[in-house]
């Protein structure tokens, strides 16, 4: 069952479009009777799958509610169970990690972006503290920040 409940949501932080997108293709998917296979970024921190099939630092993974069990699609992370070699093994993957989700008969499905691993917190408090003086007066004259999703 594919969980759209914001239960895995990490303080206050704003959730972006990514998650709302991955469980509508897979909804599609499923909906066309096709298989919905994830393709993940394997270096990015929190990815937990069994080492053995990852290629060039990459995986695909099946979600067709066939080949895993207590599949959740939460808004920061995507769990399930799944079985490798006859064993079961609990699958995690960041959202931020999955790099396309498609149906594997036909190939059509949608691409993202690459995004940048999660800052430290070191990292973020600094960023913080500084403050640009032109943004602070609200006289920035960058545009909006939209990702092409393709």
């Amino acid at each position: 069952m594919v969980n759209e409940m914001n239960k895995d949501c990490k303080d206050d932080s704003p959730v972006g479009t990514k998650p709302y997108i991955i469980r509508a293709i897979y909804e599609w998917s499923m909906d066309h009777h096709l298989t919905a296979q994830i393709l993940v970024n394997t270096d990015y921190e929190g990815v937990d799958v069994p080492e053995q099939y990852i290629e060039n630092s990459r995986i695909i993974l099946n979600i067709h509610p066939n080949a895993v069990d207590q599949l959740e699609i939460g808004n920061f992370e995507i769990t399930f169970v799944a079985r490798f070699l006859g064993k079961s093994v609990r699958v995690i993957i960041p959202v931020a990690s999955v790099m396309a989700i498609y149906g594997r008969e036909n190939g059509q499905g949608v691409v993202f972006e690459q995004e940048p691993q999660a800052e430290s917190e070191r990292e973020r408090s600094i960023d913080e503290n500084f403050v640009d003086k032109d943004t602070e007066k609200g006289s920035s004259t960058e545009g909006p920040h939209l990702k092409l999703v393709k």
